[in-house]
């Protein structure tokens, strides 16, 4: 019920006008007990078994393919772009993250125009990488998960990069150095993000930065 009112809403928004949709965060839930969960498909699946012994069950990756070729139709008819944010983590393409996300790039990119992986060093653990201060290496991280994004995407890669300073010292050299990292490893682009809505003061550092 939740994807088809999904779909109705991305084909109304579709006949209205609107050049670009863009899915926040399409993914499975990773916090809880993730070995506990159950969900919708799985006991779908087990029931269809039942009465077919060759049937092949689906894991998170199949749902969220086949969620997207569905508004993949929708958009092509109206000739709208279909693009997905995605995990930073889900960059490294680990078996792991992989399976608790169903964020497979490879494969949802053949279905996408664009990928947005959301990079912010504050998110990342200390140690990650062997970095001791990984929270304030804006560089690593942004230039590190934009070419491993791009090394198993099939469509465009434009990252967000963090315009806010939660748990960084965040300043005009910390976003000049993130939009650094997206040139020197040639993204489509970048997208800046802050959660409170407030671009001024990166958006001066930016303006600054070309004088």
């Amino acid at each position: 019920k939740v994807q088809q009112r999904l779909q109705d809403l991305v084909q109304y928004v579709c006949k209205n006008g609107v050049d670009e949709i863009q899915l926040d965060y399409i993914r499975f839930p990773t916090g809880g007990k993730l070995s506990a969960a159950k969900f919708y498909f799985q006991k779908e699946d087990s029931l269809l078994s039942v009465s077919d012994s060759l049937y092949v069950f689906r894991n998170k990756e199949d749902i969220i393919v086949d969620f997207i070729k569905g508004l993949q139709l929708i958009c092509k008819d109206y000739g709208v772009k279909l693009t997905a944010d995605v995990f930073a983590i889900v960059a490294w393409q680990r078996a792991v993250d992989v399976s608790n996300t169903g964020q497979n790039i490879r494969r949802i990119t053949q279905v996408l125009d664009a990928i947005h992986p959301m990079l912010y060093s504050s998110h990342f653990n200390s140690n990650f990488g062997h970095r001791e201060n990984i929270e304030n290496e804006p560089y690593y991280i942004t230039y590190q998960a934009t070419k491993l994004a791009q090394k198993h995407s099939e469509c465009k890669v434009i990252p967000y990069i963090q315009a806010f300073g939660y748990r960084v010292n965040y300043n005009e050299e910390y976003i000049l150095s993130q939009i650094e990292a997206v040139r020197n490893v040639h993204a489509d682009g970048y997208i800046l993000w802050n959660s409170s809505s407030n671009y001024w003061r990166a958006l001066r550092w930016i303006r600054d930065s070309k004088k």
